[in-house]
């Protein structure tokens, strides 16, 4: 496991966070699509040196309110 990997998750194994990159191989979306989006606005994000990183609940909250919930994991 890469070290930001390791990094975007706490204890628990749940994930905190992504990478521009691990959005768009997760997801059909494109990592130019993705970084117009951050630099709209319309989906928050945070620096962390040179990286961007999505946190898991700003990404979740996204894909709901563009209606593409489906890609949302619902918690038990």
């Amino acid at each position: 496991m890469s070290d930001l990997r390791r990094d975007l998750k706490n204890v628990t194994g749940e994930r905190l966070g992504w990478s521009v990159p691990e959005i768009s191989t997760s997801l059909p979306l494109s990592e130019g699509f993705i970084r117009k989006e951050i630099k709209s606005g319309a989906l928050k994000s945070r620096r962390i040196g040179r990286r961007i990183i999505v946190l898991d609940n700003d990404l979740k909250a996204y894909l709901l309110e563009r209606g593409a919930g489906q890609f949302v994991q619902r918690s038990a």
